[in-house]
């Protein structure tokens, strides 16, 4: 695989994890900080689509 598509994917699987539907997480594996932080960004991608 050329370099440039590596990076296409790596970029294709962050913007799907960052849907706010598609999130690959163990809530209980992780920092409480990073839970109120997905939290917030999912209210955020709320409001956006509101708009």
């Amino acid at each position: 695989m050329k370099k440039d598509q590596h990076q296409k994917t790596n970029h294709e699987l962050a913007a799907q994890e960052s849907d706010g539907e598609y999130v690959e997480f163990s809530k209980e594996l992780a920092d409480p900080n990073d839970v109120k932080a997905m939290a917030r960004m999912k209210a955020a991608d709320q409001r956006a689509k509101k708009q």
